[in-house]
């Protein structure tokens, strides 16, 4: 696999973000200007304190699906509100781990003092790890399989790595 990255020698360092009483009007506004699929949402009075997230799904599911006014619908109303991150100095294969294990694409990085700090992405994952496809695919296909066969699981991995 050669070098080990960190989190920090590949994230986003400033990624875009939102306050929680922004409407989803101007949060698709932000998505297309800057031509991404999801968004951090930020406390209103402290944008260094992650409140959520918003991807395009949510978007469509939560708001367009159910005939719903994005002017008036609010982040806050649809934003994802468990957030799984990670560190700045913890290693790539964190990351790849908890993609594998959630199934998610993406991790606000908070740093020791739980300030938002950047935001890493499978995408840019596997720009130096491109072999990580492979265990990404993999896993997509045994999460169908999950969904289509009655009683089938998938088995845990314990490791993606070898000496982890």
């Amino acid at each position: 696999m050669g070098e080990e990255y960190l989190i920090c020698d590949i994230m986003t360092r400033k990624p875009i973000a939102v306050s929680e009483e922004t409407s989803v009007y101007k949060i698709t506004k932000e998505l297309q200007k800057h031509d991404i699929s999801s968004i951090l949402v930020h406390e209103k009075v402290n944008p260094n304190v992650l409140v959520g997230i918003i991807t395009l799904s949510d978007i469509v599911y939560k708001v367009i699906a159910l005939a719903k006014d994005p002017k008036k619908i609010l982040a806050e109303e649809i934003m994802s509100k468990e957030i799984i991150s990670v560190k700045p100095n913890d290693e790539i294969n964190v990351a790849i781990n908890l993609i594998n294990r959630y199934d998610i694409r993406r991790f606000p990085v908070i740093d020791e003092k739980g300030k938002l700090v950047g935001l890493v992405t499978l995408k840019d994952i596997l720009r130096i790890e491109p072999e990580m496809i492979d265990k990404v695919y993999e896993n997509l296909e045994v999460r169908e399989l999950e969904d289509k066969i009655p009683g089938y699981k998938r088995k845990e991995y314990k490791t993606i790595f070898h000496g982890i």
